[in-house]
């Protein structure tokens, strides 16, 4: 098996290992202390740059070099975009302040860890109506 496909296959193992455990939600978060939190919240930075680079590693597997540097350009692009406009303005307090708000919120807490803190970066980056962003997230685990 070529080296590309083989770190292909071991990075979509270890991904479905992953998604398999059960989401952390703002019960588990309101059970944590503040040093954990902070480290769920570098770790969670750090997974997103992870994410871009398995996104550009997807890129390179492309046959033709055309299509392999579009598509390099594009994600590397559109993450960088990203972090500018989300990530690099605030820091880790303000995204721990912003989910201990969310979460204070009893009809919040079943929402998933990972969109509360999407819904806090958005928030946060002046997204328009995050709002209506956490009302979906309700919908979705069953809250009114």
């Amino acid at each position: 098996m070529p080296v590309k496909a083989s770190l292909l296959a071991l990075c979509l193992t270890l991904a479905g290992a992953a998604s398999a455990a059960p989401l952390a939600d703002g019960n588990a978060w309101r059970g944590w202390d503040a040093p954990a939190r902070h480290s769920y919240l570098e770790g969670a930075i750090d997974g997103a740059e992870l994410g871009a680079t398995i996104a550009v590693f997807g890129c390179n597997l492309q046959d033709a070099d055309d299509a392999r540097r579009t598509c390099n350009t594009s994600t590397i692009g559109a993450y960088r975009a990203g972090q500018e406009r989300y990530l690099k303005p605030v820091g880790v307090e303000q995204l721990q302040q912003g989910l201990d708000t969310l979460y204070n919120e009893p009809l919040n807490r079943p929402i998933p860890l990972r969109a509360g803190l999407q819904a806090v970066v958005y928030q946060l980056g002046g997204l328009p109506n995050p709002e209506a962003l956490i009302e979906a997230y309700r919908r979705r685990v069953g809250q009114p």
